[in-house]
């Protein structure tokens, strides 16, 4: 009985199974953005999974910062409209 060769997998199919989605990627790109945004750029044809985690991670790591921002000024705007108006009004709020 001879036995057939077996078949080197396609380097399509071994990239393929090198492409797990790790999540581990996206805390790389948040913790560090550019290494992120590299690992995004350099894997989005051939493990766009993991080219995906690692973006949204830098992504998220540079649009938190600026939402923080824009949350702090909103408080801190309401802040001061209710201190004016409570003056104006003669009220004396303890703010």
């Amino acid at each position: 009985m001879t036995q057939q060769p077996q078949q080197a997998p396609a380097a399509s199919e071994v990239e393929a199974s090198r492409d797990t989605g790790n999540a581990g990627y996206a805390i790389i790109g948040f913790c560090v953005p550019v290494a992120g945004l590299v690992l995004f750029l350099v894997w989005r044809q051939e493990r766009p999974q993991d080219a995906k985690y690692a973006g949204i991670g830098a992504l998220i790591s540079v649009v938190l910062p600026f939402a923080f921002v824009i949350i702090y000024l909103l408080i801190i705007a309401i802040i001061f409209m209710v201190a004016m108006l409570s003056e104006a009004l003669g009220l004396y709020l303890l703010l």
